[in-house]
C-alpha cells in the first residue's frame, strides 16, 4: 500500500532539526516518523566551532528521542571554539 500524503495520517509527526548559527554546524535526521517511535538525531560542529547544546537543554550532540503527537523543533546551539 503506497500513501500519497503521509501528513494527513494522525500516526505520524513531523521533526525539525535545525542549528544555530547556521555556519556553527550541521544536524541530522528530521523529517515525518511514527508517533512514538524512537530516532536518533545528531549535531556535528564545523572547524572552529563546538556543539554546546540542544534548547532543550540536553547536552548531548547524539541523541535518541521519540516522536511526540505534536510536531516538535530541536535546535543544536553551536559556539566559537577557542
Amino acid at each position: 500500500m503506497v500513501f500519497s500524503n503521509v501528513g494527513t495520517f494522525p500516526w505520524l509527526s513531523k521533526v525539525t532539526i535545525k542549528a544555530t548559527p547556521t555556519n556553527g554546524g550541521t544536524v541530522t535526521r528530521g523529517g515525518e516518523f511514527g508517533v512514538c517511535l524512537r530516532t536518533n538525531i545528531s549535531a556535528f560542529a564545523q572547524n572552529g566551532w563546538r556543539f554546546s547544546s540542544w534548547t532543550d537543554g540536553n547536552t548531548q550532540n547524539s541523541r535518541i528521542i521519540t516522536v511526540t503527537t505534536n510536531a516538535s523543533v530541536f535546535i543544536a546551539k553551536f559556539i566559537k571554539s577557542n
